[in-house]
């Protein structure tokens, strides 16, 4: 038995490139572009259903606003109202059962405008929640100038406006671009059926100090491998 040291050295470089996969690569990239798109109009929508629950909100406080003006109008009225039956109970033209009906309607009519104060300040709270500003700045919110006149003469056309809401409503143009990933996906899942061709290079050599040869010799020359 001998033992003898072996030195050995070896190498290489690979490159490969597929030139037919079924079509794979083409409709993984074309599904990631329209992913991408669908995220830009998931965008645009996010914003739209920002301004419209802003806007909702805002008119839901103008509309507290005349409503706590008409409750208190209400209530100036019943008291009013409550004076004269009190003159008139005095004078004896009136009984006391209209002095107590008419003191319900008042306390009613009172209670009414403490709702309704609770129901513009929830509107207002839920309108700075929407809108992120300081809550606790006393915000005053004004109606804007409308023209009564414009918008009871203003023509509509239904085929106009759903032809207008196709063309820009986002999420209709999200479901789209949903529908056109779905269809790269079962294209990308056909793929896998159709055989694939790829173009492959390999050049390597190897050293071993059990050949005779140097290694410049065997490296460079006769062991070389290139395929």
């Amino acid at each position: 038995f001998t033992s003898e040291a072996v030195d050995g050295f070896s190498g290489g470089i690979s490159a490969s490139l597929p030139v037919f996969n079924g079509f794979n690569r083409i409709n993984t990239l074309k599904q990631s572009e329209s992913a991408l798109e669908q995220q830009y109009h998931i965008i645009a929508r996010s914003k739209q259903d920002a301004i419209f629950n802003a806007s909702v909100r805002y008119l839901q406080v103008l509309v507290n606003q005349e409503l706590l003006e008409v409750a208190k109008a209400n209530a100036a009225f019943q008291e009013e109202l409550l004076q004269s039956i009190e003159v008139f109970l005095e004078t004896g033209t009136r009984n006391i059962a209209d002095l107590y009906n008419q003191e319900a309607l008042a306390k009613n009519a009172a209670l009414s405008v403490v709702e309704a104060e609770n129901q513009l300040n929830i509107s207002k709270a839920e309108l700075v929640r929407i809108l992120q500003i300081d809550p606790l700045a006393d915000w005053k919110f004004e109606q804007p100038e409308i023209e009564q006149a414009q918008l009871l003469t203003a023509t509509v056309n239904i085929e106009t406006f759903y032809n207008e809401a196709i063309a820009n409503r986002p999420d209709y143009k999200q479901q789209k671009k949903q529908i056109e990933i779905d269809q790269r996906g079962v294209k990308i899942a056909k793929s896998n059926y159709y055989p694939s061709l790829r173009l492959g290079y390999y050049f390597g050599s190897r050293f071993s100090s059990l050949a005779d040869e140097n290694f410049d010799e065997q490296f460079r020359n006769i062991n070389r491998v290139q395929v």
